[in-house]
């Protein structure tokens, strides 16, 4: 069985993630999702799903409850919103997932400056950005 953590902070009902693994007895799930969106779940759920609902989304505690569920040890993490991608990928780190982006990958993701000069390494063509926002202004 694969130990599988889902970061979810949007709706269901905007992904819906958990039509797609509540047919899967195969593996575990732990899943974070925002208080407000608890409605869009069914009441009753799998024995290897399991939610915990957050007023706030809070870093620290979401890796705590990991550590105490799975210990240190899991096999997969995704996160479902652009925002957490870097998160998804500390946890990768710290809980040496192989599969899936990796801290660096991710900052160059997220972080458009860090993006640019990527880029510029691998000799891609990029606008002057210094230029743009200056303009913007």
């Amino acid at each position: 069985m694969k130990k599988i953590v889902i970061l979810a902070p949007i709706s269901n009902n905007y992904i819906n993630y958990f039509d797609a693994i509540s047919g899967d007895k195969d593996n575990h799930y732990l899943i974070f999702a925002m208080e407000r969106h608890r409605d869009n779940y069914p009441e009753t759920l799998p024995e290897n799903i399991k939610f915990v609902f957050l007023k706030i989304w809070n870093e620290e505690y979401i890796d705590y409850v990991i550590s105490q569920t799975f210990g240190q040890q899991i096999d997969y993490v995704y996160a479902y919103s652009e925002e957490e991608i870097i998160f998804a990928a500390k946890l990768r780190k710290k809980y040496q997932v192989t599969l899936g982006q990796s801290l660096t990958s991710a900052e160059e993701f997220r972080n458009k400056l860090t993006m640019v000069k990527a880029a510029e390494q691998a000799h891609v063509a990029v606008p002057v950005t210094g230029r743009s926002i200056t303009c913007l202004i």
